[in-house]
């Protein structure tokens, strides 16, 4: 069950953690950062704390995370590999021996999925995870609200004394979409592209309806004035969530609409390898587990480093 709600403070917040004894523990924090707009705010952070490590996933460090404090290239195994930290498509994941996965592309979009031996076990931003939408708005107190704006100061998580942390502004207050901008935005030229029964992204809508990606790249895109990354991101951002489900889509980019740039050596696959080939494991496309995903694979004769560039082998 998907959560939607506008929160724009840049501060550190509670995303999901358990909450009954007998399963084992973890924490998901995540950082947001404002990038030219207080309206509205995207993560530069993702904290994981399970097993005694605390893995964090940061803005702009791809094939690499920082594990209790030092950044190590992925792939990574922790805890007797109990935890493994690794690089697929253009995200970052951790994942534990018991279903946690958490997923950051390290520029905004962050995906956390627990098994159902976690329902009715879960707190914070993400929800309680009972199947019922109406009592996901419950604060840390218990109380359930309709101010996602009261929901969300109640899971900041201690310790954060950045400025601003504070919202100016909750809810409606925030919106600044017209009429003339909602239509514009919604068209197949923008957002509505993603619920196009005969777009790219069609093959996707039975299994995740794509109506709250629409209206959370409708809201960004007004307050980003039209900025095409911006719209870049939320189609990335559902099309990700397709291909990690095992639902492979047409390229829906073209040249000059959200190409992606890849690194010297490489170039862009939309149905590229879950597992690309590494220095630490040149045979990982192998029988790969995981579904395609858009990526930058390596050219011939050359592997991806522990930096994710593409040297020579």
């Amino acid at each position: 069950m998907m959560q939607c709600f506008t929160f724009k403070a840049p501060a550190l917040m509670f995303f999901l953690r358990n909450v009954v004894k007998g399963c084992p523990y973890y924490r998901v924090e995540g950082k947001n950062e404002h990038r030219g707009s207080t309206h509205v705010s995207w993560t530069r952070l993702v904290k994981v704390y399970v097993y005694n490590e605390t893995i964090e996933l940061v803005k702009g460090h791809h094939a690499k995370a920082k594990v209790n404090g030092n950044f190590a290239a992925t792939p990574i195994s922790l805890s007797n590999g109990t935890v493994q930290v690794y690089e697929s498509g253009f995200s970052v994941i951790v994942s534990t021996d018991f279903g946690l996965e958490v997923s950051y592309d390290t520029n905004h979009h962050v995906r956390i999925s627990v098994p159902y031996t976690y329902q009715n076990a879960t707190c914070g931003l993400c929800g309680d995870f009972n199947n019922i939408r109406d009592d996901d708005f419950r604060t840390r107190q218990g109380e359930v609200v309709s101010s996602d704006v009261v929901f969300a100061n109640s899971w900041q998580a201690s310790g954060d004394d950045e400025p601003g942390c504070e919202p100016q502004c909750g809810g409606l207050d925030c919106a600044v979409c017209t009429e003339d901008q909602t239509a514009l935005y919604s068209d197949n030229a923008h957002c509505g592209i993603l619920q196009n029964i005969s777009g790219p992204f069609a093959a996707c809508h039975q299994r995740f309806p794509p109506q709250m990606f629409v209206e959370s790249c409708v809201y960004d895109l007004c307050v980003g004035a039209g900025y095409q990354p911006l719209l870049c991101q939320a189609l990335n951002a559902y099309a990700s969530q397709c291909q990690q489900n095992g639902i492979q889509l047409p390229n829906w980019r073209r040249q000059g609409f959200c190409e992606i740039p890849c690194p010297s050596n490489s170039h862009f696959e939309s149905q590229g390898t879950g597992c690309p080939a590494t220095c630490a494991n040149p045979n990982s496309t192998q029988n790969c587990p995981l579904p395609n995903q858009e990526s930058c694979i390596c050219n011939s004769g050359y592997i991806l480093s522990c930096w994710g560039l593409c040297p020579s082998f």
